[in-house]
């Protein structure tokens, strides 16, 4: 084989000892979310009850927050009302429980019901409280 000695070894090339690394690239921020986008006060507040939520052992505090300042009906109160009900009831004796569910269920009937009662009479609505106690004008529902 003529001319096989003749192969050059291929050039690696090599840093220099005076030539810098490249730099990598700083990782890119994570886009904003829905909270970043409220006014800074707003943001803070929102941050506070979501911490709160977490502290009472709501997995899903966020989209609790979230859900409750989008929508009409207080998601937060309903969902913590509903949870120490639930905590009330799994508290019972086990032959007791479904009993109770059921209680629970017809008393919010009768709780939402009181909103449909004929003229003359009288009814009653349950209200959310505010962080302040006053009460909000937004109804709880117990029946859905």
């Amino acid at each position: 084989m003529p001319g096989a000695r003749d192969i050059k070894p291929l050039l690696r090339s090599r840093a220099r000892p005076n030539q810098a690394p490249a730099k990598k690239l700083a990782p890119r921020p994570p886009a904003p979310t829905w909270i970043d986008r409220l006014p800074r006060d707003e943001a803070a507040e929102v941050r506070r009850l979501i911490r709160a939520l977490e502290a009472e052992g709501i997995d899903d505090a966020e989209a609790l927050v979230r859900r409750d300042r989008q929508g009409l009906l207080p998601a937060i109160s309903s969902g913590l009302l509903e949870r120490r009900i639930d905590r009330l009831i799994d508290a019972l004796p086990e032959a007791d429980r479904a009993i109770a569910r059921t209680l629970v269920d017809r008393l919010g009937e009768v709780i939402s019901g009181g909103e449909k009662l004929p003229d003359p009479l009288p009814g009653w609505a349950l209200f959310e409280a505010g962080p302040s106690r006053e009460p909000t004008k937004r109804r709880l529902r117990l029946d859905e």
